[in-house]
Parts: structure tokens; C-alpha cells; sequence
């Protein structure tokens, strides 16, 4: 897991999409880390709110650590 709640983040490679809006350069928050499954031991999925939709979406933690970077250590 490579981010936590707070981290801005930035989608630096393109991904199998399943939503047509999130493309090379979309920011998002990371709102959320949550556990699904009645025996997983950690998180699974990130609720991560992009600028391209108007409600946080649920997103599995590999595909998000494999598009996305932290955004403000990229531009500090």
C-alpha cells in the first residue's frame, strides 16, 4: 500500500479504464482505505475522489499503486 487518507495523487500511467474519464494527468484525494472480505487481514481497496467525477469511486490498491504517484512530492 503507497498511499494513505489525505494523499493527493496523480494517474501517471494508463490502465485498463473502466470509466472513460481518468486518463494520463487526472488528480484525486484518497478518501478512504477499506477491507472487503470477511477474512482478508489488510486493506484491499482505496475510495479515491478524481476531478473527473463528482463522487469518490472504489478501486483496487494494485491498480491504483501502479497508475498513480503522490502528487506533492512530484512538485514540491
Amino acid at each position: 500500500m503507497k498511499f494513505k487518507v489525505g494523499d493527493i495523487i496523480e494517474v501517471t500511467r494508463s490502465y485498463w479504464q473502466p470509466f472513460k474519464g481518468r486518463k494520463v494527468g487526472v488528480l484525486g484525494k484518497v478518501v478512504d482505505v477499506r477491507r472487503y472480505g470477511r477474512y482478508s487481514p489488510s486493506a484491499t481497496h482505496y475510495l479515491v475522489k478524481f476531478t473527473c467525477y463528482k463522487i469518490p469511486h472504489i478501486y483496487l490498491i494494485s491498480e491504483i499503486d501502479e497508475t498513480c504517484e503522490l502528487y506533492k512530492a512530484k512538485h514540491d
